[in-house]
């Protein structure tokens, strides 16, 4: 089959090229597979709401999209005289989808820092300003790449990428992981250094602490990367086909469990505060009101150890244990 794609003229460079593809395709599904325990224990009970929708969007959407931009090259087999308008859309197709998961993924992230942040207004109204701006600066640069591919594109030979495009979409993605990563580091440190110390030592605060550096490393490295792949590729070349799966891949796989991994410790922390007499609930309940996208404040009292607090919504109420 993959054979017949390459000979027929849909863009891969080589069957190796293809099994890279389809190696982040299993990826994706293997991850699905390793956490669907997880999801059905932690995440999915109880009413639908926004982050339960995030989660939908970043683990199943991107899954099901990464299916089509695999599987869709090969209705095109034998049908060479619908290639060449095909071919221009697949460009089209990926740069909006890969727009949306990255639009997620801060949406993710900047929930977890307004939590992090006792739900402020004041910080609330500044990071949906970062958000907007960040979209906008984004969306404007994938709309430079759009228009490129739609109007430059000679059969399956896709042309580079719009420099300008690319440097538009990487201040504005930058604009949003550095605003996450500096208000995620400053709060640990305005809590002084017996409050850094007390809220590494929370498993919750911990995953917040390391997630939070490790996501901004992981997104900047992984965009560098395509935008410097995209700017000095053979044109001729299947390999960005690869690429953009396993940009996908990563960006699903990081994004939904930066969901299930924070419910799953907010679950644990529960139960384990039932169980020490510390909470008045009696135990740990999958309830809509109960799993909750969680993440740790570290309070300024040297009395307080920890403050959970639960966020289904940025509408719903800030809920914490000193």
């Amino acid at each position: 089959m993959v054979s017949q794609a390459i000979n027929a003229g849909i863009p891969l460079a080589s069957e190796a090229v293809a099994l890279l593809s389809l190696s982040a395709l299993c990826a994706q599904a293997w991850d699905l597979v390793v956490h669907f325990t997880d999801e059905v224990q932690y995440l999915w009970r109880g009413r639908f709401n926004f982050i339960k929708g995030l989660y939908l969007v970043a683990r199943y959407g991107a899954l099901l999209g990464q299916i089509l931009d695999q599987a869709i090259p090969y209705l095109f087999v034998g049908q060479v005289q619908h290639i060449p308008a095909y071919c221009p859309w697949r460009g089209v197709y990926r740069t909006i989808f890969a727009q949306t998961l990255i639009s997620v993924t801060e949406t993710i992230l900047l929930i977890r820092v307004y939590a992090l942040h006792h739900k402020s207004p004041e910080i609330g109204r500044f990071l949906l300003a970062v958000f907007v701006s960040s979209t906008i600066l984004e969306a404007t640069g994938s709309g430079f790449v759009v228009r490129s591919q739609v109007h430059s594109t000679i059969g399956c030979v896709t042309p580079r990428s719009n420099r300008t495009g690319m440097a538009t979409f990487a201040i504005g993605a930058f604009i949003s992981h550095s605003t996450i990563f500096t208000m995620t580091i400053s709060k640990f440190v305005t809590s002084g250094r017996a409050g850094w110390q007390r809220a590494l030592g929370v498993p919750l605060a911990n995953l917040l602490f390391r997630e939070g550096i490790l996501v901004f490393v992981f997104v900047m490295v992984l965009l560098a990367i395509n935008m410097a792949h995209e700017d000095v590729r053979d044109v001729n070349s299947g390999a960005g086909h690869a690429m953009f799966a396993w940009y996908v891949a990563l960006i699903s796989m990081a994004a939904s469990r930066l969901i299930l991994n924070m419910r799953k410790l907010g679950a644990k922390n529960q139960n384990r505060r039932s169980a020490s007499g510390t909470d008045s609930s009696s135990s740990y309940e999958q309830s809509d009101s109960d799993i909750r996208l969680t993440t740790v404040i570290v309070e300024e009292e040297p009395t307080a150890d920890e403050v959970a607090v639960s966020l289904d919504s940025c509408t719903h109420r800030v809920r914490g244990d000193s």
